[in-house]
């Protein structure tokens, strides 16, 4: 018997409504390229450097580290070498990397439905499907240039290849089987090459043996597939041992980036129930709990009816199940999802405890939502068929409460994000269930993106192009499409001084500080009273709080005051 499941025309109709769905929301909400962080902009910037033939790395900004590069460990080098192939000359690169989602949600839905309608059939992949692809995590995942895009289609992929594992390995497929688990060898090998979180979902190779009806045949095979992923995570955490002396690929100062500033990522000034009391808004903000009453009690009431018909009419509408034709594998892929939550969230905890990371939020655990999901629609598929009709009823009552509320939260926090994209464009989404933060946003319009507008008008008032230090120079880099940018220099003394006076000529150069750390370096080196006396830009400083200097700058003992006024001298009485 064949071990594929065969595409009907209604599948084939639905996978294209879903495919135009995922385009057109992809489009809506990415009009000017993909959302971006300051990781995004690290990832560009390998990637550029990947197609000009300087390995997967990062520019160096500081003064006279031209032809430096800083090595790239602190993320993984895989997803930069996907971003790669679609950059281009011709659009900017947030476009590219936009190109990117949207090809590789389309990918996931494809898998995904895929998945879910070999275990359950269509209504089950319908249901499957929408549930991911409207989930809070998708929405905020995919609309940003993140590597979590890459990550989320090997999870999906991974889960696809494992049901086939499961069924090659109940039919006797020998060499399908061994197909199925090369697959997921390398999805596994891929998560961790593309964030190395993906090191706990290692587990998943252990966890589908362990579920095959025939494990002793199976467990040499299993060990290779583990000896394989582990040799090829070791080696990525040796390659970066030997570059910066720590395995998770060490940190860097994100302002600065110069060459040499990776260093050991530090302790984690979180403990234990600090990082749980993250992880449980991060979580919530898969379910609508924000909404007002009379919403959540419209969804409530709508599971509450929903229980009512299965308790009446359940026998008329039926899943596949283990005495079907495609055998319904829901029990052995809850245990391996649930599985791979625990390894995961584990993990991250164990990180976050001993590491200084940042703190969660639903980007870091929205990784996991296909996982979520298989266990929401696997058990509601058997709660479905309990010969119990209370119980039935009531289950299959609370799981479509949940389900309702994914699908409703996703749909909100869309919403919210093509609201935000007009009134508020620099934080789209709410990063966690409380609200109180949101996820950045450095991809405007050119109407809206105040370093493209005042370093083309400074630009155009010379005939070469100046040069511009500033506090985040790959961040102006990229938004402002300019490319003499360096760095301020970290300290300011006489030769820093000098060094940036070196880099212009006739005036073609500036200082521009938009923080107040940058500002207090001046100020600690001049005083202010001495820094008030040189040629900064008034109108700038007073209207948006933006230091701008034309250069040369002169050193701290060539600065004059101007002479106070002697006091007037008191006349003798007459």
């Amino acid at each position: 018997m064949s071990i594929k499941v065969p595409l009907e025309i209604r599948d084939i109709y639905t996978l294209l409504i879903f495919s135009i769905i995922t385009i057109i929301a992809m489009l809506n909400i990415t009009p000017y390229g993909a959302a971006s962080t300051t990781d995004s902009f690290a990832y560009v910037e390998a990637a550029e450097n990947f197609n000009a033939g300087k390995g997967v790395s990062l520019n160096s900004y500081a003064m006279g580290q031209e032809s430096e590069i800083v090595l790239f460990t602190t993320w993984p080098p895989l997803y930069p070498i996907a971003i790669a192939p679609f950059l281009s000359s011709d659009i900017q690169p947030m476009y590219a990397v936009a190109q990117l989602s949207i090809l590789l949600l389309l990918i996931s839905v494809l898998f995904c439905f895929l998945f879910f309608k070999k275990l359950g059939g269509y209504w089950l992949a319908t249901l499957g499907t929408a549930l991911f692809l409207t989930a809070s995590s998708t929405v905020v995942i995919f609309t940003y240039a993140w590597s979590e895009t890459l990550f989320t289609a090997f999870v999906v992929l991974a889960c696809w290849s494992i049901i086939y594992c499961i069924e090659s390995a109940q039919k006797e497929a020998t060499l399908a089987h061994l197909f199925y688990l090369c697959i997921l060898t390398l999805c596994v090998i891929g998560m961790f090459y593309t964030r190395y979180a993906g090191i706990w979902l290692g587990i998943l190779i252990p966890a589908t043996w362990w579920v095959l009806p025939n494990k002793r045949k199976w467990l040499i095979t299993y060990l290779i597939a583990g000896l394989v992923s582990a040799a090829a995570i070791g080696y990525l955490m040796w390659q970066n041992y030997i570059l910066v002396g720590d395995i998770s690929g060490g940190d860097f100062n994100t302002q600065y980036n110069e060459v040499g500033r990776v260093f050991t990522r530090p302790n984690s000034p979180t403990d234990l129930v600090g990082r749980l009391i993250e992880l449980k808004y991060a979580l919530l903000a898969l379910l609508p709990l924000k909404l007002p009453i009379y919403l959540l009690s419209f969804l409530v009431g709508i599971a509450a009816l929903f229980a009512l018909f299965k308790w009446q009419y359940g026998s008329i509408l039926t899943f596949r199940h283990e005495s079907a034709e495609i055998p319904f594998y829901g029990k052995k892929l809850i245990f391996i999802s649930v599985m791979g939550i625990l390894a995961y969230t584990a993990g991250f905890l164990y990180m976050g405890v001993t590491k200084n990371l940042l703190a969660y939020d639903v980007r870091y655990f929205g990784l996991l939502t296909p996982l979520f999901i298989t266990i929401l629609v696997s058990g509601f598929a058997y709660v479905w068929h309990l010969p119990s009709k209370i119980f039935s009823g009531l289950g299959a009552g609370l799981i479509s409460l949940v389900i309702l509320g994914i699908l409703f939260q996703g749909s909100y926090y869309y919403y919210n994000g093509l609201v935000n994209l007009q009134k508020e464009p620099t934080g789209l989404y709410a990063t966690d269930t409380t609200e109180t933060r949101f996820f950045s946003n450095s991809t405007l319009s050119l109407e809206k993106n105040p370093y493209y507008h005042l370093i083309r008008e400074l630009a155009s008032h010379h005939q070469q192009l100046p040069v511009f230090f500033v506090e985040q120079p790959r961040f102006v880099h990229f938004i402002a499409a300019y490319s003499p940018i360096k760095l301020f220099p970290i300290q300011i003394n006489d030769d820093s001084i000098k060094q940036m006076n070196n880099y212009v000529t006739n005036g073609n150069g500036y200082v521009l500080l938009v923080t107040r750390a940058g500002i207090d370096k001046l100020v600690n080196y001049y005083g202010m009273k001495k820094l008030m006396q040189l040629p900064y830009h008034k109108g700038y400083l007073e209207s948006s709080g933006i230091l701008l200097i034309q250069l040369p700058l002169p050193l701290n003992t060539e600065v004059v005051l101007p002479a106070e006024s002697a006091p007037t001298p008191a006349q003798p009485p007459q």
